[in-house]
């Protein structure tokens, strides 16, 4: 079965795959809640197809340099809502998440690239 990819006007989580951008877009777009604090979280990637075959999810053209642009919108979110910004907190999924590809561990393919773009995006926001 070929995997379909989509865009943000057709993000479901049904759908088998979807471009990193598009991820960073829904979320950049997601409506604030009035009603409680929605907290950002960011992934460096996301593959559980080995785990759910075709009923998982896959993030594909990840890449650390688009990573780290997710991790700016997080904090400019962040920072730009009352609520969220005493906190400053942004969530990342995860450290060593290998099952699923969302891992900031050094790997072969990118090194140090991952853990290097969260610590750049920390500097940038520190306040």
């Amino acid at each position: 079965m070929k995997k379909k990819y989509i865009d943000l006007e057709s993000f479901k989580l049904q759908d088998t795959s979807v471009r990193y951008c598009a991820v960073r877009k829904f979320h950049q777009e997601l409506p604030a809640d009035k009603n409680y604090p929605r907290y950002k979280c960011v992934c460096p990637s996301w593959d559980n197809t080995p785990r759910r075959g075709m009923n998982g999810h896959c993030i594909v053209d990840a890449m650390p340099v688009d990573f780290g642009c997710f991790l700016d919108e997080a904090f400019s979110l962040t920072l730009s809502d009352a609520r969220l910004a005493k906190s400053g907190y942004v969530f990342i999924n995860a450290w060593n998440e290998w099952g699923e590809g969302a891992h900031l561990e050094p790997d072969e393919k990118y090194g140090y690239a991952n853990l290097e773009q969260v610590a750049a995006a920390m500097s940038r926001f520190a306040q």
